[in-house]
């Protein structure tokens, strides 16, 4: 069950849309990119990465919950290894 309000009535949120889009390695776990605005890409999709000059794939598109009082869409993408071999960005 969901927040409570005094009278034991059901809280429902309602954020805003925030003006932010997260790029996320899905298997680091980590924010590789943020983009001012709404981007929202379909699975499949490539984000093109520089130095190295390379593609990731998205493979997830989900909103982030509120940390700011807004929701952020966030990609989740898949980054090849040799974005990473360099060293840890």
């Amino acid at each position: 069950m969901g927040r409570l309000d005094a009278n034991g009535q059901q809280v429902r949120l309602t954020p805003t849309l925030g003006e932010t889009t997260v790029i996320h390695d899905r298997k680091r776990s980590i924010a590789i990119m943020t983009i001012e605005g709404v981007v929202v890409l379909p699975i499949g999709a490539e984000v093109e990465l520089i130095n190295p000059n390379l593609n990731a794939t998205v493979v997830g598109v989900r909103l982030l919950a509120p940390w700011d009082g807004k929701v952020h869409v966030c990609l989740d993408v898949d980054v090849p290894e040799e974005y990473w071999d360099e060293e840890e960005r």
